[in-house]
This record gives structure tokens, sequence and C-alpha cells, in this order.
């Protein structure tokens, strides 16, 4: 029995691993190569606007700029983090309740969140023509957290329609100065 669920569980891997030509990078339509991309009239993020998005982004996390966040952030936008959700106090929404259900619940939590206080350093980083993906080391005393977002981005004009955003949780429980007692 356990060596069946090992195979099919391996099988289901492999499927779901397996390139498609029918596809881009986030399965979506939303290839690097344009050509495939039928929601954004063959306007693909460029290298450089993928770059400055994503600064932008971590930006709103660092030191909180509204106006910066007006523009970039898409009057739909939700941001989901079961990471953050975890460590919420009294959270007791089911599994993948956006963290942030709004842009307007976005800009009032991070005007009051983002003091200036923390740095961010990207690790590697890829985009598509819609989205893009970045690994992250956040500065935090007394140790660092790594985390990784995938950002998606409105076809045309590239403003942050979604974003999923999950970390070390227990690396930054540590870092804000919280104590864990474990008994395992």
């Amino acid at each position: 029995m356990r060596s069946s669920l090992i195979v099919l569980l391996a099988l289901v891997i492999a499927v779901l691993a397996t390139p498609s030509p029918d596809r881009g990078d986030s399965g979506q339509g939303d290839s690097k190569r344009g050509q495939d991309d039928r929601h954004n009239d063959d306007k693909c993020l460029t290298d450089r606007e993928a770059e400055a998005i994503m600064h932008d982004w971590i930006s709103f996390f660092v030191k909180f700029d509204r106006s910066l966040a007006e523009k970039r952030i898409a009057d739909g936008f939700v941001l989901y983090s079961e990471s953050i959700n975890q460590i919420t106090p009294n959270y007791t929404l089911p599994i993948s309740t956006p963290q942030y259900a709004s842009k307007a619940a976005f800009l009032a939590g991070q005007a009051a969140s983002a003091d200036g206080t923390a740095s961010f350093d990207v690790i590697a980083h890829d985009h598509g023509c819609n989205s893009f993906t970045f690994r992250w080391t956040g500065h935090f005393a007394p140790q660092p957290v790594a985390g990784i977002d995938f950002v998606l981005l409105e076809p045309g004009s590239h403003r942050i329609r979604a974003a999923y955003s999950e970390f070390n949780t227990l690396g930054f429980v540590l870092a804000v100065g919280c104590t864990v007692n474990c008994a395992f």
C-alpha cells in the first residue's frame, strides 16, 4: 500500500512538472516570449520593468510610500500569505483566506507597519509577461528571514493585482522578539 502511494505521488509530480507547449511560465498564457500571451496585446513585461516593479513591491514593506502604492497597486488587489496569517493573533479564518482582501486594506496595513527598519536582499528573480517571482532575505535582528513572493500583474498596465508571499515564520517570530517554548 505504501509503495503504491509513493508511485502514484511520483507519477502525479512527473505529470505536473512536464512542460506544456500551450502554457507560459505561470500556466495561464503568461509567457515571456509574448506570442502565446493573449492577455496583453504583445506588451510583455521587460526585464527592466519587472525589476522596477519588484523593487517598488519590496519598498512597500520597508518604507511605505502611499502615492507610489496608489499607482502600482490595482483596484482589485489581494495578498495571500499563510505565513502572515499563522502569526496573526487570534486568527481563526480558513486556510487561503487573504491577508489583505482589498487595495484599501493593504494601503492601511502597510502605512501602519512599514517603518523603514527592515531591509531586503533579492537572492533570485524571474518574470513572465504579467508576473514575477523572487526569493528574498529580510534582515531583522537577531536573525535574517528567508521568503519567496509570486506577484501577478494586470495585463497592459502592469499594476499589481495579486501577490502570494511566504516566509520562514519561526525566523520572523524570533526576529521580532518573541520566544517559542515547545515540547516535542
